[in-house]
């Protein structure tokens, strides 16, 4: 058995057993015939929508505590709904659900969307339904009141509601970066690249002396001459120290 129809199976159980305290709460005494036997006639009226029970349970929520929910995010809602076995078929068509301020059950502070359903619960019978709504990530973290109700209709086309949840909830900080927060800073820090090129742009420049590549000054009499010995063979420097000294030594020394 899977976790979900586990849990499916255990909220049955719940609003059986809630439904069946409910029904000793309210029980009077039937007055009985000549022939000791119920006086209420077998059928009911098909209008009547006594007996019919419904409840909310929120997913990853305490069943004992207030329901919290974090704004922009989608809150998942499984809503039981039980049909007494005195009462007609009923066909569940529509859920919808809103919240409001505390104490101000008229003005409805956001109406979520409605989602319709096909599902035909007879007499006697459980159903579960699916249901999702997001509060709105600009609400201000605080209580709320909301709403869960159930539409549905008989075989005369006459509709009916069953309010599955009517109390308290708490709207908490949404849990990350909403979208328009994330483009507010990609904004900024568009604007801030600008300014800071637009800067740049404006600086003045300053030149930087070249590099200038040293290089051995060779000096023969009175002209210079600039050379690098590593690009020069072994026999061409060799052939010039001789021919320095030669001409060193071939030079005489004049006296008066």
């Amino acid at each position: 058995m899977s976790i979900r129809q586990l849990l499916l199976a255990l909220i049955a159980l719940s609003l059986v057993a809630s439904f069946a305290h409910a029904q000793e709460e309210t029980a009077e005494e039937v007055p009985l015939g000549e022939d000791g036997e119920d006086s209420i006639e077998e059928e009911r009226d098909p209008n009547a929508i006594s007996g019919v029970f419904g409840r909310a349970i929120f997913d990853g929520q305490d069943l004992l505590g207030v329901p919290r929910f974090p704004a922009g995010e989608k809150v998942y809602t499984t809503i039981g709904f039980a049909n007494d076995v005195k009462n007609p078929a009923y066909d569940v068509f529509f859920v919808s659900a809103h919240i409001t301020r505390l104490g101000d059950h008229l003005n409805h502070f956001q109406n979520f969307s409605g989602i319709r359903h096909d599902r035909a619960v007879a007499r006697g019978e459980t159903a579960t339904f699916r249901y999702t709504f997001t509060p709105h990530e600009a609400l201000e973290p605080m209580e709320y009141n909301l709403v869960v109700r159930l539409f549905f209709r008989n075989d005369n086309n006459q509709t009916f509601a069953a309010v599955a949840y009517n109390s308290t909830i708490i709207v908490e900080e949404p849990l990350g970066t909403d979208p328009k927060t994330i483009m507010t800073f990609l904004t900024i820090g568009a604007i801030i690249a600008a300014v800071a090129y637009v800067i740049n742009l404006r600086r003045p420049k300053t030149s930087k002396p070249r590099a200038t590549k040293k290089v051995e000054a060779e000096v023969s009499g009175t002209s210079t001459a600039a050379f690098d010995p590593e690009y020069v063979s072994k026999e061409h420097l060799n052939f010039r120290e001789a021919l320095l000294t030669r001409k060193s030594s071939a030079s005489p020394v004049k006296r008066r």
